[in-house]
């Protein structure tokens, strides 16, 4: 939780473990101040933020 925060800074609103290409992989929702929630994929291994998208 500490480093899609740090990434995408606001409030958890929904975590999901899933695996992708054999790679265990964290989906983390993040709401921001403004509103706006942003999706944070944490590589669940090494802690590694692989990306962060804006969902519509």
């Amino acid at each position: 939780m500490e480093i899609a925060l740090r990434a995408a800074p606001g409030e958890i609103v929904e975590i999901e473990l899933d695996r992708e290409d054999g790679t265990l992989i964290y989906e983390v929702e993040v709401l921001s101040g403004s509103g706006r929630v942003r999706k944070v994929d944490i590589d669940a291994r090494t802690g590694a933020v692989l990306d962060i998208e804006d969902e519509d």
